[in-house]
């Protein structure tokens, strides 16, 4: 008896011992993924090489020429996105605002507001002249602590934060980079003067008042020695409670 027990429990060792065997290596489908991560990588190794020489084309080419296809590739791009937008049926702007990010937006509309501030209109008033030329100089003057510091020191606190009863003349000592920054402010000045002839940037703002060129000038002279007299009456006839 206890050797036909022992027969069954031989045979399943046997078995078990064949189940645990070393797995048959499948060379095909390992070369298959051999194959693929190759073709892979050939294709990742073009792509950045693709990029590498395009990157490269871009800078050897003129300025001119690389801001013109940007302009192009945005033009591209709208229409692209007018088409998305009538697909779904909602508002270019409003998709427009789905696929832009905050901070990208903001940034854009603080561009904007500065490229307006300082729009070339053309000359309206000597006032408003001026008031650009301080803009645009303070807009440029970047604060500088180490020289603030090196002039303190070198007049004294005294002439530093002068009162009524201070002498100031001669106490203050332009520095190198002070001088050449001026100079430059100069040259761009006179640059801007003897320009002065091109074409004014539109103002699609302004009140059109006028039938052609030169009865627009003619208009913007009166309007430069008259204007804050027939200021009100102009309003008047607008609102059509003129006398």
């Amino acid at each position: 008896m206890s050797e036909e027990s022992d027969k069954p429990s031989m045979s399943g060792t046997a078995e078990t011992s064949q189940k645990k065997g070393p797995k048959k290596f499948d060379i095909s489908s390992f070369q298959e993924r051999l194959e693929k991560l190759h073709a892979k990588r050939m294709e990742i190794e073009k792509k950045n090489l693709d990029a590498v020489v395009e990157e490269d084309r871009l800078k050897k080419q003129p300025t001119k020429e690389t801001a013109k296809r940007k302009r192009e590739a945005q033009v591209v791009k709208k229409v692209e996105d007018e088409l998305v937008a009538e697909e779904l049926g909602v508002d270019y702007d409003r998709y427009k605002s789905y696929t832009t990010s905050a901070i990208y937006a903001d940034k854009i509309e603080e561009i904007n507001k500065k490229k307006k501030k300082f729009t070339d209109t053309g000359f309206s008033n000597y006032e408003d002249a001026s008031m650009k030329s301080y803009l645009r100089a303070a807009e440029a003057i970047k604060p500088d602590f180490d020289n603030y510091n090196k002039m303190k020191e070198m007049i004294g606190e005294d002439n530093f934060y002068p009162t009524a009863n201070t002498i100031i003349d001669g106490t203050y000592y332009p520095s190198q980079s002070g001088l050449e920054k001026l100079s430059q402010s100069i040259d761009q000045r006179e640059k801007k003067r003897r320009e002065y002839h091109r074409r004014r940037t539109f103002d699609p703002d302004a009140v059109v008042d006028y039938i052609n060129e030169k009865n627009r000038k003619y208009n913007e002279k009166l309007e430069r020695y008259y204007g804050q007299y027939t200021k009100d009456i102009k309003d008047s006839l607008e609102r059509g409670t003129a006398l």
